[in-house]
């Protein structure tokens, strides 16, 4: 049984596929006994959030999940995209970097149909960067527009993974402050931000 607050759900999962299951689906782990197991996981936009405990044939796994599915899935887990590295330099001396590059590296499946990356700067509700792979849709706005290298790709062959950094073009003062990478679909969504400073040089005492 699966209790979070007044709602039970009944999993029946095979060990097998619940074994799999786990492979491909753990970030962290952090061994509490020999049978016990907790896993930090990402959001996923949805209805069920806490701790899940299971037991298959005498090993008891649990959950503290931040990661929450919608109601087609029967909410026990979050097959949907995961931000796995957001990768955001935290200090850049202001002249003396050609370009920096902000990188949001995700996983997905076969859920995450409609797949959208988005870049927020500061708090701003309009994101600087918006990509849409299965339209081919790319779209700059705000601090970053006419700053970005829109040739850049991540070493990656997927589609949908290929436009997803940024690589800004000669970063200055201005540019200092948070950026947020959120990436959604149909199935779910995952967002981490990191601050990034851009100093001006000390200037000696006469």
């Amino acid at each position: 049984m699966l209790q979070h607050g007044k709602k039970k759900f009944q999993l029946q999962l095979k060990k097998k596929s619940y074994q799999r299951m786990l492979r491909s689906k753990i970030i962290h782990s952090k061994p509490r006994s020999p049978s016990s197991y907790t896993s930090r996981r990402g959001n996923c936009d949805a209805e069920v959030i806490g701790i899940i405990t299971l037991k298959t044939q005498g090993s008891s796994f649990q959950f503290i999940s931040r990661k929450t599915c919608f109601e087609h899935q029967a909410a026990a887990f979050c097959f949907c995209v995961e931000i796995r590295r957001l990768s955001v330099p935290r200090w850049v001396e202001n002249g003396t970097e050609k370009s920096v590059t902000l990188d949001c590296e995700y996983v997905y499946n076969e859920n995450d149909i409609r797949l959208v990356v988005k870049w927020f700067f500061e708090e701003n509700l309009e994101p600087v960067y918006q990509w849409i792979p299965e339209l081919g849709v790319r779209h700059t706005s705000g601090i970053l527009h006419g700053r970005l290298d829109l040739n850049y790709t991540v070493n990656t062959v997927d589609a949908y993974s290929r436009y997803r950094a940024l690589k800004i073009s000669e970063p200055s003062t201005e540019l200092s402050g948070k950026y947020t990478c959120l990436v959604t679909s149909l199935a779910g969504q995952d967002s981490r931000a990191q601050l990034m400073t851009v100093f001006g040089k000390l200037r000696s005492a006469v």
